[in-house]
């Protein structure tokens, strides 16, 4: 198995390692919860692991913003204007939107909405948003603050100012779009209120902290040696404002409640993401190298994660581990479904990594015919 030097592109890797870390984690999780006895969801163990659990889509948003800080700050200015490299990425993430979409659409046959059209129900279904979208959506609006703001430093204070303007405010925010009897298609990016698992509010604000995260390593830590310690005592300062707002959370009137946001503990996930993104970066420090398939799993990321959806839950065109197994097996054949079902995945993309690599000399051929001509 080939391998990579872990300190001659450090960064790079890092960002790799950190991403494959939270996709495995997200098969992991997805795996267990949808075929684990049901009789076996109980008790201490049960609960520290779906608490632990609940961080993985947090750390991928976090990671996320941190790599596309990194990624658009190279070209910054291919992305303040309409330019081929703007309109690739943007084609990307509208692919990212399209495949959300469809993976949660309602019906087998989509021609058949042509002429029946949806039920309330169905529409309300389709519409409810997922971590993909979530995704998605926050792309597209990064890339629209970016064309408006033009330079880095107005972005740059925007970020900060709304990224704990989203955790604290997230209440009050979801309280009004609760309010709404009829939804349109924004209520669901707004809250949990129409049964939406990752809308923005408040799942954002990760993206956002991994952007400013990702500006204080390129301006300040990159070169410092020893920056990963200075992220892990950073995640001090916000785990200990986190607990500032859990006690003040309380006292706040019923209403703004909501058991499923979890408003009180938003900066308490964000400083235990930034300790195991500190403790990631420690150890890649100390490794002389590590496995391409590694940084293979970490690039393909968000196909992994929307291959594995289809897997786990099924689509409207297959059945699903869980509607298969139903919540029926043991951990060690939960343990066995993942390992099975992670290494077809992993065959997936390196399959396809193979079939990139393989040259085409018929198309060059052409492609150098095209261009004779033009000239």
């Amino acid at each position: 198995m080939s391998t990579t030097s872990a300190h001659a592109k450090n960064r790079i890797v890092f960002l790799d390692i950190a991403r494959a870390y939270a996709c495995v984690m997200m098969i992991f999780g997805h795996t267990f919860e949808s075929v684990l006895d049901n009789g076996l969801r109980t008790g201490a163990l049960f609960t520290a692991w779906d608490h632990w659990r609940g961080l993985t889509a947090p750390t991928f948003l976090f990671i996320s913003g941190f790599a596309f800080f990194i990624a658009t700050t190279r070209y910054w200015d291919h992305y303040t204007r309409w330019t081929p490299r703007l309109a690739k990425r943007l084609r990307r993430v509208g692919l990212l939107l399209v495949i959300a979409y469809v993976l949660h659409m309602p019906v087998s046959n989509p021609l058949g909405l042509l002429h029946s059209g949806l039920t309330y129900p169905q529409w309300f279904s389709w519409m409810r948003v997922d971590i993909l979208h979530c995704i998605a959506v926050s792309l597209l609006l990064l890339h629209g603050l970016i064309l408006v703001f033009r330079r880095r430093q107005p972005f740059l204070l925007f970020t900060a100012l709304a990224m704990p303007l989203v955790f604290l405010l997230s209440p009050f925010i979801w309280f009004l779009n609760g309010t709404v009897s009829e939804p349109s298609i924004w209520n669901f990016y707004l809250g949990a209120n129409f049964h939406s698992q990752f809308p923005l509010i408040p799942w954002i604000g990760f993206m956002y902290a991994g952007i400013l995260a990702g500006h204080g390593y390129t301006v300040w830590l990159k070169n410092r040696p020893r920056w990963p310690l200075i992220l892990l005592a950073t995640s001090g300062g916000v785990l200990l404002f986190g607990l500032l707002i859990e006690s003040m959370y309380h006292q706040l009137p019923v209403h703004f409640h909501f058991h499923s946001l979890q408003a009180q503990t938003l900066w308490l996930r964000l400083a235990v993401v930034m300790i195991i993104v500190s403790v990631i970066a420690l150890l890649v420090q100390r490794l002389r190298s590590i496995p391409d398939v590694v940084s293979l799993v970490g690039r393909e990321t968000l196909t992994l994660y929307w291959m594995h959806l289809i897997v786990v839950y099924g689509s409207p065109w297959n059945k699903g581990l869980v509607k298969i197994f139903g919540r029926t097996l043991p951990p060690w054949q939960c343990l066995l479904v993942f390992m099975v079902l992670f290494v077809v995945l992993l065959g997936i993309i390196l399959l396809k990594e193979r079939l990139k690599r393989i040259p085409f000399p018929r198309l060059a051929v052409l492609q150098r015919c095209l261009l004779r001509s033009r000239q």
